[in-house]
């Protein structure tokens, strides 16, 4: 978008040049200020003012093409910041199904596949080359601010696999220690019941941080943000005792009945 900003400033910078240009020339005809023989009044005002609607046309078509951009623009935040909200919403109920079920063993990477997804929702956002004329349009600033904090929220998403797994391996290792082989790692263990109560406020600030960005990019409501994060908010969990494999399998046990 920049590009076209540059496209469009340069477009009517020259065009007033010509305009003013052509308005003197009208005017040293009037007043009869200057004639020159082999290079008439009127042929100057036929070649600059000729250039001046040449510009005027190239102008509306940056304008225009600017537009057509920055929607485009818009629709890829859009995209990329749902992407990134609802993978954090699966990751919030998952760790809090886990909160919730203490006796359920804690599954290593059980988040993984979605932290990467975000990180790449989070880098493409950031690379978005959103620009605008008005510095203080709410979106600009919101972008902004969040490329600002962009490696503070890459090291929470990041951090959160890492620390988890830490805790989940560490309790192993005491509980082997102490004899016992076939130990299962729950959140009725208090070092892992602290990491992943820490790993959920990571992943909520995420969230809020998500929810901001997408109220300031639906600013049209083009997008029905509100009626969508409705829909995101009751995305299941992942888990092995929720469910889930047996929705899939009746998913497709209907399809072939039918």
């Amino acid at each position: 978008m920049s590009n076209k900003k540059g496209n469009i400033i340069f477009a009517s910078i020259i065009s007033v040049i010509f305009l003013v240009t052509t308005y003197l020339f009208c005017l040293a005809k009037a007043y009869e200020w200057f004639y020159i023989k082999w290079l008439s009044n009127d042929f100057l005002i036929t070649v600059f003012g000729g250039a001046f609607a040449s510009f005027i046309v190239v102008l509306l078509n940056e304008i225009f093409s600017y537009h057509k951009c920055k929607r485009s623009m818009e629709d890829q935040l859009y995209s990329n910041a749902i992407f990134l909200f609802t993978n954090a919403i699966v990751a919030k109920n998952t760790l809090n199904y886990y909160l919730d079920k203490t006796h359920e063993q804690v599954v290593e990477n059980i988040i993984e596949n979605h932290k990467f997804i975000m990180l790449s929702s989070l880098r493409t956002i950031c690379n978005i080359n959103y620009v605008t004329f008005c510095k203080k349009q709410n979106l600009f600033k919101k972008l902004q601010e969040l490329k600002s904090k962009y490696y503070e929220y890459e090291k929470l998403l990041t951090n959160s696999t890492i620390y988890l797994n830490l805790a989940i391996n560490e309790t192993k290792l005491k509980e082997v220690q102490k004899g016992n082989m076939s130990v299962q790692v729950n959140a009725s263990f208090d070092i892992v019941k602290r990491t992943i109560e820490e790993v959920k406020t990571d992943i909520e600030t995420i969230i809020d941080m998500c929810d901001n960005l997408m109220q300031v990019i639906d600013y049209s409501e083009r997008y029905h943000w509100k009626k969508n994060k409705e829909k995101i908010m009751k995305q299941d969990s992942i888990s092995f005792d929720n469910d889930l494999l047996e929705k899939y399998l009746m998913r497709y046990q209907k399809s072939e009945n039918n």
